[in-house]
Protein backbone atom coordinates (compact mmCIF):
# COMPACT_ATOMS: atom_id res chain seq x y z
CA UNK A 1 0.00 0.00 0.00
CA UNK A 2 2.71 2.94 1.03
CA UNK A 3 4.77 1.39 -2.63
CA UNK A 4 1.37 2.87 -4.35
CA UNK A 5 1.22 6.12 -2.33
CA UNK A 6 5.07 6.93 -2.81
CA UNK A 7 4.30 6.44 -6.78
CA UNK A 8 1.28 8.60 -6.65
CA UNK A 9 3.40 11.34 -5.15
CA UNK A 10 6.39 10.65 -7.88
CA UNK A 11 3.65 10.17 -10.94
CA UNK A 12 2.46 13.79 -9.56
CA UNK A 13 4.93 15.85 -10.13
CA UNK A 14 5.03 14.66 -13.86
CA UNK A 15 1.30 14.84 -14.49
CA UNK A 16 0.95 17.99 -12.48
CA UNK A 17 3.80 19.56 -14.65
CA UNK A 18 2.08 18.55 -17.81
CA UNK A 19 -1.09 20.09 -16.61
CA UNK A 20 0.63 23.40 -15.82
CA UNK A 21 -0.58 22.56 -11.89
CA UNK A 22 2.23 24.18 -10.30
CA UNK A 23 0.52 24.09 -6.76
CA UNK A 24 -0.56 20.73 -7.01
CA UNK A 25 3.60 20.34 -8.03
CA UNK A 26 4.73 21.57 -5.25
CA UNK A 27 2.85 19.46 -2.77
CA UNK A 28 4.77 16.56 -3.91
CA UNK A 29 8.10 18.35 -2.59
CA UNK A 30 9.94 18.73 0.59
CA UNK A 31 10.27 22.30 1.86
CA UNK A 32 14.60 21.87 0.39
CA UNK A 33 14.78 19.34 -2.75
CA UNK A 34 18.10 18.53 -4.18
CA UNK A 35 17.35 19.16 -7.90
CA UNK A 36 20.23 17.96 -10.43
CA UNK A 37 19.29 17.81 -14.12
CA UNK A 38 23.55 18.22 -14.58
CA UNK A 39 23.58 15.24 -17.20
CA UNK A 40 21.02 17.29 -18.94
CA UNK A 41 21.80 20.83 -18.54
CA UNK A 42 25.40 20.80 -16.73
CA UNK A 43 26.46 22.95 -13.43
CA UNK A 44 25.94 21.58 -10.03
CA UNK A 45 22.79 20.12 -8.15
CA UNK A 46 21.04 23.17 -6.60
CA UNK A 47 18.83 22.95 -3.39
CA UNK A 48 15.71 24.68 -4.12
CA UNK A 49 12.30 25.15 -2.89
CA UNK A 50 9.14 23.89 -3.99
CA UNK A 51 8.02 27.73 -5.15
CA UNK A 52 12.02 28.26 -7.00
CA UNK A 53 11.41 24.95 -9.04
CA UNK A 54 7.89 25.21 -10.43
CA UNK A 55 9.06 28.67 -10.76
CA UNK A 56 11.93 27.90 -13.63
CA UNK A 57 9.62 25.49 -14.73
CA UNK A 58 6.85 27.81 -15.47
CA UNK A 59 9.75 30.07 -17.27
CA UNK A 60 10.14 27.46 -19.75
CA UNK A 61 6.91 24.84 -20.48
CA UNK A 62 3.98 26.87 -21.02
CA UNK A 63 6.21 27.49 -23.79
CA UNK A 64 5.57 24.53 -25.22
CA UNK A 65 1.97 23.48 -26.70
CA UNK A 66 2.04 20.55 -24.90
CA UNK A 67 4.34 18.56 -23.20
CA UNK A 68 4.06 14.45 -22.13
CA UNK A 69 6.08 12.76 -19.02
CA UNK A 70 5.76 8.38 -19.75
CA UNK A 71 7.36 7.13 -16.34
CA UNK A 72 7.65 3.76 -16.27
CA UNK A 73 8.95 0.37 -14.16
CA UNK A 74 8.89 1.82 -10.84
CA UNK A 75 11.36 0.60 -7.73
CA UNK A 76 10.66 1.28 -4.14
CA UNK A 77 12.59 0.75 -1.54
CA UNK A 78 11.91 2.22 1.78
CA UNK A 79 13.70 2.16 5.43
CA UNK A 80 11.48 3.79 8.44
CA UNK A 81 11.28 7.48 7.12
CA UNK A 82 13.25 7.51 4.20
CA UNK A 83 12.07 6.02 0.93
CA UNK A 84 13.45 6.17 -3.03
CA UNK A 85 12.08 5.55 -5.87
CA UNK A 86 13.24 4.79 -8.97
CA UNK A 87 11.79 5.08 -12.46
CA UNK A 88 12.27 4.84 -16.41
CA UNK A 89 11.30 8.04 -17.57
CA UNK A 90 10.56 9.50 -21.30
CA UNK A 91 9.59 13.16 -21.90
CA UNK A 92 7.76 14.36 -25.54
CA UNK A 93 8.05 18.21 -25.88
CA UNK A 94 6.09 19.50 -29.13
CA UNK A 95 5.53 23.06 -30.48
CA UNK A 96 4.07 23.37 -33.68
CA UNK A 97 5.65 25.22 -36.57
CA UNK A 98 9.04 25.55 -35.20
CA UNK A 99 12.29 25.94 -37.05
CA UNK A 100 14.18 22.74 -37.53
CA UNK A 101 11.56 20.38 -36.03
CA UNK A 102 8.37 20.21 -33.85
CA UNK A 103 9.54 18.03 -31.28
CA UNK A 104 11.90 17.79 -28.61
CA UNK A 105 11.96 14.27 -27.26
CA UNK A 106 14.79 13.11 -24.25
CA UNK A 107 14.88 9.90 -22.40
CA UNK A 108 16.52 8.41 -19.19
CA UNK A 109 16.38 7.13 -15.32
CA UNK A 110 14.96 9.37 -12.34
CA UNK A 111 16.24 8.60 -9.08
CA UNK A 112 13.71 10.43 -5.84
CA UNK A 113 14.72 10.34 -2.58
CA UNK A 114 11.50 11.08 -0.14
CA UNK A 115 11.13 11.76 3.71
CA UNK A 116 7.97 11.20 5.56
CA UNK A 117 7.88 14.62 7.41
CA UNK A 118 4.86 16.59 8.99
CA UNK A 119 3.53 17.03 5.63
CA UNK A 120 3.38 13.16 5.02
CA UNK A 121 5.85 11.77 2.61
CA UNK A 122 7.30 14.26 -0.06
CA UNK A 123 10.23 14.31 -2.04
CA UNK A 124 13.40 16.01 -1.02
CA UNK A 125 15.63 15.21 -3.88
CA UNK A 126 15.38 13.96 -7.56
CA UNK A 127 18.64 13.58 -10.16
CA UNK A 128 17.50 12.60 -13.77
CA UNK A 129 19.85 10.92 -15.72
CA UNK A 130 19.69 11.96 -19.24
CA UNK A 131 20.42 8.62 -22.10
CA UNK A 132 19.41 10.01 -25.21
CA UNK A 133 17.77 13.28 -26.60
CA UNK A 134 16.02 13.29 -30.13
CA UNK A 135 14.49 15.80 -32.15
CA UNK A 136 15.02 19.50 -32.07
CA UNK A 137 17.16 20.18 -29.97
CA UNK A 138 16.97 24.02 -30.01
CA UNK A 139 12.92 23.65 -29.19
CA UNK A 140 13.66 24.98 -25.39
CA UNK A 141 15.60 28.01 -26.17
CA UNK A 142 12.62 28.52 -28.59
CA UNK A 143 10.11 28.06 -25.57
CA UNK A 144 11.88 29.83 -23.04
CA UNK A 145 11.24 33.32 -25.60
CA UNK A 146 8.01 32.67 -26.52
CA UNK A 147 7.19 32.76 -22.06
CA UNK A 148 9.63 35.60 -21.77
CA UNK A 149 7.76 37.52 -24.63
CA UNK A 150 4.09 36.41 -23.11
CA UNK A 151 2.99 33.64 -26.04
CA UNK A 152 2.35 31.10 -24.17
CA UNK A 153 -0.32 28.73 -24.60
CA UNK A 154 -3.96 29.26 -23.42
CA UNK A 155 -4.81 25.50 -23.61
CA UNK A 156 -2.29 22.38 -22.49
CA UNK A 157 -3.43 19.34 -23.82
CA UNK A 158 -1.97 17.74 -26.15
CA UNK A 159 -3.63 17.04 -29.91
CA UNK A 160 -4.83 13.99 -30.86
CA UNK A 161 -1.62 13.63 -33.48
CA UNK A 162 1.31 14.31 -30.84
CA UNK A 163 2.57 10.96 -30.53
CA UNK A 164 2.37 10.44 -33.94
CA UNK A 165 4.77 13.25 -34.85
CA UNK A 166 6.80 12.17 -32.62
CA UNK A 167 6.77 8.54 -33.82
CA UNK A 168 7.20 10.10 -37.34
CA UNK A 169 10.00 12.70 -35.97
CA UNK A 170 12.63 9.65 -35.22
CA UNK A 171 12.51 9.09 -38.90
CA UNK A 172 13.21 12.42 -40.24
CA UNK A 173 16.35 13.76 -40.97
CA UNK A 174 15.46 16.33 -37.20
CA UNK A 175 15.72 13.78 -35.19
CA UNK A 176 19.60 13.53 -33.93
CA UNK A 177 21.20 11.92 -30.85
CA UNK A 178 24.00 12.87 -28.65
CA UNK A 179 26.54 10.91 -27.10
CA UNK A 180 29.32 11.93 -24.56
CA UNK A 181 33.00 12.75 -25.89
CA UNK A 182 36.08 12.50 -24.13
CA UNK A 183 39.94 13.01 -25.37
CA UNK A 184 43.15 14.49 -24.03
CA UNK A 185 44.64 17.68 -25.46
CA UNK A 186 48.55 18.27 -23.89
CA UNK A 187 47.72 15.92 -21.11
CA UNK A 188 44.15 17.51 -20.31
CA UNK A 189 40.90 16.07 -20.46
CA UNK A 190 38.68 17.82 -23.32
CA UNK A 191 34.76 17.34 -22.67
CA UNK A 192 32.64 17.59 -25.53
CA UNK A 193 29.43 15.60 -27.05
CA UNK A 194 29.01 13.67 -30.65
CA UNK A 195 25.27 14.42 -32.23
CA UNK A 196 24.64 11.50 -34.36
CA UNK A 197 22.02 11.77 -37.26
CA UNK A 198 18.92 10.12 -37.41
CA UNK A 199 20.28 7.07 -40.43
CA UNK A 200 23.33 6.70 -38.02
CA UNK A 201 24.65 3.36 -38.36
CA UNK A 202 27.75 2.02 -36.18
CA UNK A 203 29.24 -0.30 -39.38
CA UNK A 204 28.67 3.01 -41.63
CA UNK A 205 30.55 6.42 -42.13
CA UNK A 206 30.08 9.96 -42.23
CA UNK A 207 31.31 12.94 -43.44
CA UNK A 208 31.59 14.80 -39.91
CA UNK A 209 32.54 18.77 -38.74
CA UNK A 210 33.69 20.02 -35.57
CA UNK A 211 31.68 23.42 -34.60
CA UNK A 212 33.45 25.85 -32.01
CA UNK A 213 32.16 28.77 -31.25
CA UNK A 214 32.98 32.45 -30.11
CA UNK A 215 35.40 33.72 -27.92
CA UNK A 216 34.90 32.96 -23.95
CA UNK A 217 31.90 30.65 -24.80
CA UNK A 218 30.81 26.78 -24.02
CA UNK A 219 29.69 24.45 -25.96
CA UNK A 220 26.00 25.04 -24.69
CA UNK A 221 25.89 28.57 -26.34
CA UNK A 222 26.26 28.38 -30.49
CA UNK A 223 28.19 25.67 -31.28
CA UNK A 224 24.97 23.53 -30.30
CA UNK A 225 22.34 25.13 -32.32
CA UNK A 226 24.96 24.16 -35.53
CA UNK A 227 25.25 21.17 -34.37
CA UNK A 228 22.08 20.10 -34.36
CA UNK A 229 21.83 21.47 -37.70
CA UNK A 230 24.62 20.12 -39.37
CA UNK A 231 23.38 16.91 -37.77
CA UNK A 232 20.19 16.80 -38.90
CA UNK A 233 21.22 17.45 -42.34
CA UNK A 234 23.45 14.16 -41.86
CA UNK A 235 26.77 14.90 -40.55
CA UNK A 236 28.39 13.84 -37.73
CA UNK A 237 29.33 16.99 -35.55
CA UNK A 238 31.32 17.04 -32.71
CA UNK A 239 31.29 20.32 -30.19
CA UNK A 240 33.83 20.31 -27.06
CA UNK A 241 34.71 23.05 -24.33
CA UNK A 242 38.42 24.42 -25.02
CA UNK A 243 40.26 23.63 -22.32
CA UNK A 244 39.58 26.48 -19.40
CA UNK A 245 36.10 26.46 -20.33
CA UNK A 246 33.01 24.59 -19.30
CA UNK A 247 33.68 20.84 -18.61
CA UNK A 248 36.86 20.48 -19.47
CA UNK A 249 39.83 20.78 -17.58
CA UNK A 250 42.98 23.51 -17.66
CA UNK A 251 43.95 26.25 -14.82
CA UNK A 252 43.37 29.10 -15.11
CA UNK A 253 39.52 28.98 -15.82
CA UNK A 254 38.48 30.80 -18.47
CA UNK A 255 41.89 31.49 -20.15
CA UNK A 256 41.58 32.64 -23.57
CA UNK A 257 45.00 31.14 -25.36
CA UNK A 258 44.59 31.26 -29.14
CA UNK A 259 47.50 28.65 -29.24
CA UNK A 260 45.94 26.31 -26.92
CA UNK A 261 42.77 26.22 -28.56
CA UNK A 262 44.10 25.48 -31.80
CA UNK A 263 45.80 22.68 -30.14
CA UNK A 264 42.63 21.47 -28.86
CA UNK A 265 40.98 22.02 -32.45
CA UNK A 266 44.25 19.38 -33.42
CA UNK A 267 43.73 17.01 -30.38
CA UNK A 268 39.79 16.87 -31.29
CA UNK A 269 40.63 15.82 -35.21
CA UNK A 270 43.02 13.20 -33.51
CA UNK A 271 39.80 12.00 -31.28
CA UNK A 272 37.54 11.51 -34.34
CA UNK A 273 39.92 9.76 -36.68
CA UNK A 274 39.91 7.04 -33.75
CA UNK A 275 36.01 6.13 -34.32
CA UNK A 276 35.42 4.03 -36.78
CA UNK A 277 32.16 6.17 -38.35
CA UNK A 278 33.89 9.27 -39.46
CA UNK A 279 34.76 9.75 -43.02
CA UNK A 280 36.21 13.26 -43.61
CA UNK A 281 36.19 15.90 -41.55
CA UNK A 282 35.92 19.51 -41.54
CA UNK A 283 36.08 22.62 -39.36
CA UNK A 284 33.38 25.01 -38.54
CA UNK A 285 34.11 27.74 -36.86
CA UNK A 286 31.49 30.99 -35.42
CA UNK A 287 33.18 34.44 -34.69
CA UNK A 288 36.38 33.90 -32.97
CA UNK A 289 36.82 29.84 -33.65
CA UNK A 290 36.60 30.69 -37.46
CA UNK A 291 40.24 32.07 -36.81
CA UNK A 292 41.55 29.42 -34.68
CA UNK A 293 40.66 26.82 -37.03
CA UNK A 294 41.88 28.44 -40.12
CA UNK A 295 45.66 28.48 -38.45
CA UNK A 296 44.37 24.67 -37.35
CA UNK A 297 43.37 23.71 -40.72
CA UNK A 298 46.85 25.27 -42.37
CA UNK A 299 49.04 23.03 -40.45
CA UNK A 300 46.95 20.14 -40.74
CA UNK A 301 46.18 18.00 -43.88
CA UNK A 302 44.05 15.70 -42.34
CA UNK A 303 41.23 18.77 -42.43
CA UNK A 304 38.98 18.07 -45.60
CA UNK A 305 37.05 22.06 -45.73
CA UNK A 306 36.68 24.52 -43.71
CA UNK A 307 33.53 26.89 -42.70
CA UNK A 308 33.71 30.28 -41.46
CA UNK A 309 30.43 31.59 -39.51
CA UNK A 310 30.51 35.00 -39.18
CA UNK A 311 33.82 34.64 -38.37
CA UNK A 312 36.18 37.48 -36.24
CA UNK A 313 39.12 37.68 -38.41
CA UNK A 314 41.46 40.46 -36.97
CA UNK A 315 45.28 41.70 -37.59
CA UNK A 316 47.03 44.45 -35.60
CA UNK A 317 45.84 47.13 -37.59
CA UNK A 318 42.28 45.68 -36.86
CA UNK A 319 43.01 45.32 -33.07
CA UNK A 320 44.78 48.93 -32.94
CA UNK A 321 41.59 50.11 -33.81
CA UNK A 322 38.59 48.13 -32.02
CA UNK A 323 40.73 48.67 -28.70
CA UNK A 324 41.66 52.09 -29.10
CA UNK A 325 38.60 53.35 -27.21
CA UNK A 326 39.64 51.19 -23.94
CA UNK A 327 41.55 52.45 -20.61
CA UNK A 328 45.18 52.89 -22.24
CA UNK A 329 44.19 51.22 -25.57
CA UNK A 330 46.28 48.27 -26.59
CA UNK A 331 49.22 48.66 -24.53
CA UNK A 332 47.20 49.48 -21.85
CA UNK A 333 45.99 46.17 -22.20
CA UNK A 334 48.95 44.25 -22.33
CA UNK A 335 50.46 45.87 -19.55
CA UNK A 336 47.26 44.75 -17.56
CA UNK A 337 47.64 41.55 -18.50
CA UNK A 338 51.44 41.16 -18.43
CA UNK A 339 50.77 42.01 -14.56
CA UNK A 340 47.92 39.83 -14.28
CA UNK A 341 49.65 36.90 -15.41
CA UNK A 342 52.56 37.63 -12.93
CA UNK A 343 50.28 37.60 -9.98
CA UNK A 344 48.62 34.12 -11.19
CA UNK A 345 52.62 33.20 -10.88
CA UNK A 346 53.30 34.25 -8.00
CA UNK A 347 50.09 33.66 -6.01
CA UNK A 348 47.97 31.32 -8.04
CA UNK A 349 45.28 34.21 -7.80
CA UNK A 350 43.34 34.79 -11.12
CA UNK A 351 42.20 38.26 -11.95
CA UNK A 352 38.85 38.47 -13.84
CA UNK A 353 36.75 41.28 -15.68
CA UNK A 354 33.41 40.52 -17.18
CA UNK A 355 33.16 38.64 -20.39
CA UNK A 356 30.51 41.06 -21.24
CA UNK A 357 28.82 44.13 -20.18
CA UNK A 358 26.68 47.05 -20.78
CA UNK A 359 27.58 48.97 -17.78
CA UNK A 360 31.21 47.97 -16.68
CA UNK A 361 33.84 49.39 -19.10
CA UNK A 362 36.56 47.32 -18.35
CA UNK A 363 34.24 44.27 -19.86
CA UNK A 364 36.45 42.17 -22.72
CA UNK A 365 32.79 43.14 -24.56
CA UNK A 366 31.49 46.48 -23.45
CA UNK A 367 28.74 48.28 -25.51
CA UNK A 368 26.23 50.76 -23.70
CA UNK A 369 22.54 49.71 -24.65
CA UNK A 370 21.67 46.31 -25.65
CA UNK A 371 24.69 45.43 -28.16
CA UNK A 372 25.08 42.31 -26.20
CA UNK A 373 21.78 41.10 -25.14
CA UNK A 374 22.69 37.62 -26.64
CA UNK A 375 25.30 37.16 -23.72
CA UNK A 376 23.32 38.60 -21.08
CA UNK A 377 20.04 37.95 -21.85
CA UNK A 378 18.99 34.12 -19.87
CA UNK A 379 16.80 33.77 -22.68
CA UNK A 380 19.81 33.35 -25.07
CA UNK A 381 23.77 33.16 -24.10
CA UNK A 382 23.31 33.79 -20.58
CA UNK A 383 23.21 30.37 -19.46
CA UNK A 384 24.29 28.83 -16.34
CA UNK A 385 27.34 26.75 -18.16
CA UNK A 386 28.60 29.98 -18.83
CA UNK A 387 30.27 32.00 -16.30
CA UNK A 388 30.63 35.80 -17.84
CA UNK A 389 34.02 36.38 -16.99
CA UNK A 390 37.79 36.24 -18.57
CA UNK A 391 41.17 36.31 -16.98
CA UNK A 392 42.67 39.59 -17.15
CA UNK A 393 46.14 37.62 -18.65
CA UNK A 394 43.94 36.74 -21.97
CA UNK A 395 44.93 39.90 -23.15
CA UNK A 396 48.38 39.44 -23.84
CA UNK A 397 47.62 36.47 -25.95
CA UNK A 398 44.48 37.36 -27.85
CA UNK A 399 45.88 40.62 -28.44
CA UNK A 400 49.18 39.34 -30.26
CA UNK A 401 46.90 36.64 -32.28
CA UNK A 402 46.24 37.07 -36.11
CA UNK A 403 44.21 35.55 -37.44
CA UNK A 404 44.49 36.71 -40.79
CA UNK A 405 48.18 35.26 -41.03
CA UNK A 406 46.63 31.99 -41.75
CA UNK A 407 44.55 32.74 -44.89
CA UNK A 408 47.98 32.66 -47.62
CA UNK A 409 48.39 28.62 -45.64
CA UNK A 410 44.86 27.56 -45.91
CA UNK A 411 44.63 25.09 -48.82
CA UNK A 412 41.48 23.27 -48.34
CA UNK A 413 38.27 24.28 -49.71
CA UNK A 414 37.19 27.04 -47.50
CA UNK A 415 33.53 28.52 -47.22
CA UNK A 416 32.96 32.46 -45.54
CA UNK A 417 29.69 32.94 -44.38
CA UNK A 418 29.35 36.94 -43.67
CA UNK A 419 27.58 40.35 -42.84
CA UNK A 420 28.46 43.63 -43.65
CA UNK A 421 26.25 44.10 -39.64
CA UNK A 422 28.56 41.24 -38.62
CA UNK A 423 32.43 41.77 -36.74
CA UNK A 424 35.09 43.03 -39.14
CA UNK A 425 33.33 42.26 -42.41
CA UNK A 426 36.87 44.09 -44.32
CA UNK A 427 38.91 41.44 -42.04
CA UNK A 428 36.79 38.74 -43.49
CA UNK A 429 36.52 40.11 -47.14
CA UNK A 430 40.94 40.49 -46.93
CA UNK A 431 41.21 36.98 -45.31
CA UNK A 432 39.22 35.81 -48.43
CA UNK A 433 41.51 37.87 -50.85
CA UNK A 434 44.31 35.72 -49.70
CA UNK A 435 42.65 32.33 -49.45
CA UNK A 436 45.02 30.72 -52.53
CA UNK A 437 42.85 27.48 -53.09
CA UNK A 438 39.06 26.80 -53.62
CA UNK A 439 36.96 29.16 -52.00
CA UNK A 440 33.51 30.95 -51.89
CA UNK A 441 31.97 33.76 -49.63
CA UNK A 442 28.51 34.51 -49.32
CA UNK A 443 27.15 37.97 -47.43
CA UNK A 444 23.79 37.37 -45.59
CA UNK A 445 24.29 41.74 -44.87
CA UNK A 446 20.05 41.11 -43.66
CA UNK A 447 21.62 40.08 -40.30
CA UNK A 448 23.88 40.74 -37.57
CA UNK A 449 26.39 39.10 -35.41
CA UNK A 450 24.61 38.14 -32.59
CA UNK A 451 21.72 37.23 -35.29
CA UNK A 452 24.42 34.34 -36.28
CA UNK A 453 24.34 32.98 -32.75
CA UNK A 454 21.16 32.47 -31.80
CA UNK A 455 18.25 33.75 -34.15
CA UNK A 456 16.68 30.70 -35.85
CA UNK A 457 16.21 31.96 -39.29
CA UNK A 458 20.05 33.06 -39.71
CA UNK A 459 20.93 29.38 -37.89
CA UNK A 460 19.10 27.76 -40.37
CA UNK A 461 20.15 29.75 -43.08
CA UNK A 462 23.54 29.48 -42.44
CA UNK A 463 23.93 26.00 -41.34
CA UNK A 464 21.88 24.94 -44.57
CA UNK A 465 24.52 26.90 -46.75
CA UNK A 466 27.00 25.15 -44.77
CA UNK A 467 25.44 22.05 -45.78
CA UNK A 468 25.24 21.95 -49.07
CA UNK A 469 29.02 23.66 -49.70
CA UNK A 470 30.09 20.67 -47.09
CA UNK A 471 28.55 17.77 -49.05
CA UNK A 472 30.31 18.62 -51.97
CA UNK A 473 33.56 18.83 -50.42
CA UNK A 474 33.26 15.77 -48.32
Amino acid sequence: MENATLINIVHNIFESTDARLWEKVQASFAPAVVLDYTSLAGGTPATLTPAQITGAWAGLMPGFKSTHHQISDYRVSIHENTAAVNARGLALHYLPGAPGGEIWVITGSYDFSLENNHNGWQVNKMTFHLEEQTGNLQLPALAQQRVQEGKTWISFTAPANTADRFFQSLNNSNAVSIRPASFSSDGLVIKGKLYLPASFQENATYPTVIVTGSWTTVKEQMATLYAEQLAARGFVALIFDYRHYGESEGLPREFENPVEKIADLQAAVSYLRGLSFVDKIAYVGVCASAAYMAHAAAADNRISAFVSIAGWLHNEAFITAIYSGKDGGVAGLLAASEAAAKTYAATGETIYIPAASETDASAAMYMPGSGFDYYLNPAKGAIPEWKNRLAVMSWGPWLRFDGIAAATQVTQPALLIHSQSAVIPDGAQLFYDQLPGEKNITWLNEYNQMDFYITPATVDKSASLAAEWLEKQL
